[in-house]
């Protein structure tokens, strides 16, 4: 692996450690962000949106409403994970 890697975390329950649209520097109207988030969420529109890969770190068992996934995503570098990651929420608008 490069180093240029770009490595992040997230989890079942929160999603990514952060926004997607401020991290793509995306201001959208309240419209649009209905209109992405109520179709998708964040984890599933990476998954989905992008080829990233998904890495299983932990899982937390503790009962009903209480249990977490939590994962480590990697992409080829920060540079490409935001251009890849515009080009996706623009086409996602678009549909």
């Amino acid at each position: 692996m490069s180093n240029d890697t770009f490595i992040f975390h997230g989890s079942l329950t929160d999603g990514p450690e952060f926004d997607l649209l401020q991290f793509a520097g995306l201001d959208l109207t309240d419209e649009e962000h209905d209109r992405l988030w109520g179709r998708t969420n964040p984890r599933d529109f990476l998954l989905q949106a992008l080829d990233i890969d998904e890495i299983v770190l932990d899982d937390f068992e503790g009962g009903p409403g209480q249990s977490d996934v939590f994962y480590e995503y990697r992409y080829a570098s920060e540079e490409d994970f935001v251009r890849d990651l515009r080009k996706a929420l623009f086409r996602y608008l678009g549909e």
